[in-house]
């Protein structure tokens, strides 16, 4: 019996990537079970314990969540995000809150909710070298999810 699994996914980079089972392995299997057939097919996806199994990444191959997952995804690339013209022609401050590979989240100084910034959005410094806490500038873009940070600049602390 060989159980198999199919699917795709997107890496570190944002580049979508698909996984598939190696065909002659199917073909020296007795039983191959291709569980993307048999849980993609609709007829255990109402299944509690079957949906419990995933984290859903997008609405669009799970229509039947939540549209709060998808909110949460980061846009594939910096190309996705729109400047805004003057919206804020002074830089906003805040504190970087938390890194990912490639993106991360900066909490607002008015405490406003935390805005989504790419690491090619980064001016002075490279991403690599943020830490959590570091103070920033930024100026509100847009993508596809809503208002995001773009020309984050790290700012030095103020020494009294």
């Amino acid at each position: 019996m060989l159980l198999s699994w199919d699917f795709k996914y997107f890496d570190k980079n944002g580049t979508e990537r698909e996984t598939k089972t190696s065909q002659s392995l199917l073909e020296e299997a007795t039983y191959p079970i291709p569980m993307h057939h048999l849980i993609g097919d609709g007829a255990l996806s109402k299944d509690p314990m079957i949906n419990g199994l995933f984290a859903h990444k997008t609405e669009q191959a799970f229509p039947a969540l939540s549209s709060s997952f998808q909110e949460m995804m980061p846009p594939t690339s910096a190309a996705d995000i729109t400047h805004h013209a003057g919206d804020t022609a002074v830089p906003q401050k805040g504190y970087i809150e938390n890194l990912k590979e490639g993106y991360g989240f900066i909490s607002p100084e008015d405490g406003g909710e935390n805005l989504f910034f790419f690491h090619s959005e980064v001016l002075n410094a490279d991403f690599n070298d943020l830490q959590i806490d570091d103070p920033v500038s930024y100026h509100l873009g847009e993508n596809a999810k809503g208002i995001c940070a773009v020309r984050v600049r790290i700012l030095e602390e103020d020494i009294n």
